[in-house]
């Protein structure tokens, strides 16, 4: 991905003050310095209009070491420009072993909320524009009012970010609640500091699967009223547990993300039609409104606990499969309009 838009070094310094990452994450920089000598920079900077870094701060330190003027950059003036340059750097980094630092958490967080998603909102738009011209074409044809979709169009947005920066679509939801309701806790309860930095330190050198726990322990204290001293330590016995058995991890980590194609139409089954769809959704919203009043479960042994545990995550799993097919139909068609 080569460009000949080049900006100078100083230009991109000034339009980042504070770095999306501190110095102590982007050096040392001497493999890539010893790099970029050698071949020059063969992938460009990913700035915003604004310059405005969203990738490449690494390269920009290491061309500055060299006594660079300026450096190839590319301007993400829409969504498909920042998805085609990342997905270029994962192949490059996976074939060619461009080098490449890992983002904390607290950072691909900013990224993604701060960053990336305004320039997703151009698609947001069009989507919302065809939505709502799909709708009125609907109505056209005399579909009642009751039957239409309501609600923001679905752009997809976390599960590109998902397949663009290696996580499940779960883990990158999991991530920005997680930050989202630190920062919330940490004006009220600014003893938090210190342990969630270490915990979350300790979380994201075991991975992505103990996000849960990192959330459940700012929901102990946003939600529950729970001391940071106490939620601190059920946290850390969590992730204990985790260091302690590393399978339990990898035996819920995917063989593959890419769920789209998972859920392709097999041969021999039955169209579903909307009147179905709705009349499901139906009956499970009043499941789960009488689900939601059981809270104190008297005379319930352990034993069946457990069998009731099971048989509960099971039917759980095969509706969020037919929420996932649906949401891959509805991409598959949005394609094919867009054609």
């Amino acid at each position: 991905m080569s460009s000949d838009v080049r900006l100078s070094i100083r230009e991109i310094y000034d339009a980042n003050p504070v770095w999306l990452r501190p110095d102590n994450h982007l050096l040392p920089v001497d493999k890539l310095k010893a790099s970029l000598a050698e071949k020059g920079m063969l992938f460009p900077v990913l700035l915003r209009s604004d310059f405005v870094m969203l990738d490449g701060a690494r390269r920009v330190l290491a061309a500055d070491v060299l006594r660079w003027k300026e450096v190839p950059v590319v301007v993400a003036h829409n969504w498909d420009t920042v998805v085609s340059h990342y997905e270029l750097a994962n192949k490059l980094e996976a074939e060619e072993g461009l080098e490449r630092r890992p983002m904390t958490w607290m950072e691909l967080d900013e990224l993604w909320t701060e960053l990336l998603k305004p320039i997703h909102q151009e698609r947001r738009s069009q989507q919302s524009v065809r939505e709502r011209a799909r709708r009125a074409s609907l109505r056209e044809r005399g579909v009642p009012e009751a039957q239409l979709r309501k609600g923001n169009a679905y752009t997809g947005y976390v599960m590109q970010c998902a397949d663009l920066f290696g996580f499940r679509p779960i883990h990158v939801k999991l991530i920005r609640e997680i930050c989202h309701t630190y920062r919330r806790l940490r004006v009220k309860h600014p003893e938090i500091e210190e342990p969630f930095q270490r915990l979350i330190a300790q979380a994201e050198s075991l991975g992505a699967e103990t996000a849960s726990s990192m959330r459940q322990f700012v929901r102990n204290v946003w939600s529950l009223g729970v001391s940071v001293t106490e939620a601190d330590r059920r946290a850390t016995e969590s992730l204990r547990n985790a260091r302690a058995a590393p399978w339990r991890l990898a035996r819920r980590t995917p063989k593959q993300n890419n769920r789209p194609e998972a859920f392709e139409p097999q041969a021999g089954s039955l169209p579903v039609y909307l009147p179905a769809v709705q009349k499901l959704i139906t009956s499970l919203d009043q499941l789960s409104w009488e689900a939601g009043q059981m809270h104190d479960f008297q005379n319930i042994e352990p034993e069946d606990i457990a069998v009731l545990k099971g048989k509960v995550r099971t039917a759980t799993n095969r509706i969020h499969a037919m929420r996932r097919r649906l949401e891959a139909h509805g991409e598959r068609l949005q394609g094919e309009r867009e054609q």
